[in-house]
């Protein structure tokens, strides 16, 4: 009986290290071997999944910067909520589910910058529909027709409708040009959104009392029920800049 052993071919070596043998497998009644070690396919691995999760950052990057683009006016592109009082910013990241805010004082004291920033930290959150209106601007072009057919009014309420964060800039500003059927689709708008939980934000140089003998006491009813109600205070920083 011949005891001799036939010699067995020697495993490969990883083409990466060249130090182990290669990963090997059974498939069917041969053994199939792959380029790389166990641990250089580990490597491998982790290094792909990095890649991976580099690329999926970089891209949620540059979609939040799109968004931001497209929800903040440009002068104010570099509010962040860092920028307001502890106070203010405590209570933003504190606000129960559906409660809005209502920001009111003095021309110049930052409301606008402080609306900007707000917005930018809930798209930063991941917030994906957060709608950014100026209630002037509404008011001056109402009756405008955008491109795709509707008139602005039209546009206001589709985009408000159905928004996780709506933010509306300068309610109150200039009461004359509000008529009565601007105003009623504001107070639709939001009745609309206080039913269904929809945080709205608001900025005003006048306190919710003066809104409610300008404009309509349900809308003041609703801003103490369902918005934080805080006042700023400080001189025109836009003045001040323009000084010193």
């Amino acid at each position: 009986m011949d005891d001799t052993k036939q010699s067995q071919p020697d495993k490969p070596l990883c083409q990466k290290c060249g130090v182990n043998e290669c990963y090997s497998y059974p498939m069917g009644e041969t053994v199939v071997y792959t380029k790389y070690c166990s641990p250089c396919r580990l490597e491998d691995d982790l290094a792909r999944d990095a890649k991976v999760s580099e690329e999926a950052r970089r891209r949620a990057e540059e979609e939040i910067t799109k968004r931001l683009n497209r929800v903040i006016p440009r002068l104010y592109q570099r509010a962040e909520i860092t920028d307001l009082p502890d106070a203010l910013r405590d209570t933003v990241r504190n606000l129960d589910g559906g409660k809005g805010m209502y920001l009111f004082g003095a021309v110049g004291c930052g409301k606008t910058h402080s609306l900007c920033a707000i917005a930018k930290h809930y798209i930063r959150c991941g917030i994906k529909s957060v709608v950014f209106w100026n209630w002037e601007h509404f008011l001056k072009t109402h009756r405008a027709k955008g491109a795709d057919g509707y008139g602005v009014a039209d546009k206001f309420l589709v985009d408000t409708a159905a928004a996780e964060i709506l933010l509306i800039d300068d309610i109150g500003g200039n009461s004359k040009e509000a008529s009565d059927d601007e105003l009623e689709k504001l107070y639709l708008v939001f009745n609309n959104r206080v039913s269904n939980c929809l945080p709205t934000f608001f900025s005003s140089n006048r306190n919710p009392e003066e809104i409610g003998e300008l404009y309509d006491q349900r809308i003041v009813s609703r801003i103490h029920g369902h918005c934080e109600i805080i006042g700023l205070e400080g001189r025109d920083r836009r003045i001040e800049k323009m000084l010193f």
